[in-house]
């Protein structure tokens, strides 16, 4: 990593490290995202978890915003409505004099919604920067759970499969390739990115493409991102039967 951006980085998480080391109401905090399964780089940004008293969420949010305001200006500040995961609440900031990929992704989390946070397969292992009451461990998924759920989506999406591909033909025979693309993206090619990821790494079968090279193998992904490029509408008709024959293969009907 660039030995600037490094240097960044260390800068955000030690300042919101030491403000929330001084606030009681902040009981843990830890890195996620790409630094929890050590793969952080020059393009990553910054993810951390803080678990907190029960009805401070939005307060520490709040917190955390007030102490990277010393580092400079905010130039960028988005909270998702809902929270990504129960008793979470969820904020982007980005410091106007650091480099625009390198925002805070900030999550905070009551300690009645931490257990899902800590599923290894999915979020790593957390990378503790302080934790008051020894509670952020990492701890495999419900296997059980994964196996009914990875069959549950087996079955949808096979089901769902066939129609979504006439759907890109339809337009495609109507002359409208931006429908076309738009079901090509958002439907196909999301639902073969699951499909293969049920075979390979049911976990975390609903991860898109993120991560994919990693989960899937470097002759997968290829394929994928062969069927991700589509430059004419004879282009995306010749890409449809390639997308059939890898989820014909993915669910042994091949």
């Amino acid at each position: 990593m660039d030995p600037i951006v490094r240097d960044a980085r260390r800068r955000l998480v030690e300042t919101l490290r030491d403000a929330f080391e001084r606030d009681e109401r902040v009981r843990a905090l830890w890195e996620a995202g790409s630094a929890a399964f050590d793969r952080e780089d020059e393009w990553s940004d910054v993810d951390l978890y803080a678990l907190v008293r029960d009805g401070e969420l939005s307060d520490v949010l709040d917190l955390a915003e007030e102490a990277l305001r010393t580092l400079g200006p905010i130039d960028l500040r988005w909270e998702p409505a809902g929270g990504a995961f129960a008793r979470t609440a969820q904020r982007f900031l980005r410091v106007a004099t650091f480099r625009p990929t390198l925002f805070v992704d900030l999550l905070t989390v009551e300690s009645g919604g931490l257990a899902p946070l800590l599923e290894r397969e999915l979020h790593g292992e957390p990378r503790v920067l302080f934790d008051r009451d020894g509670v952020v461990v990492a701890a495999s998924c419900d296997a059980e759970a994964v196996a009914r759920n990875a069959e549950r989506m087996r079955r949808d999406l096979d089901a769902a499969w066939p129609l979504f591909l006439v759907l890109v033909e339809k337009e495609l025979g109507r002359g409208n390739l931006l429908g076309a693309l738009g079901f090509w993206h958002g439907a196909v090619l999301p639902r073969l990115h699951r499909r293969l990821r049920l075979e390979r790494c049911p976990a975390r079968a609903t991860f898109g493409a993120h991560y994919a090279r990693v989960d899937l193998g470097d002759e997968l992904a290829d394929e994928l991102e062969a069927l991700a490029l589509v430059a004419s509408a004879d282009d995306l008709r010749a890409r449809i039967a390639r997308a059939d024959a890898l989820h014909r293969r993915a669910s042994g009907a091949a």
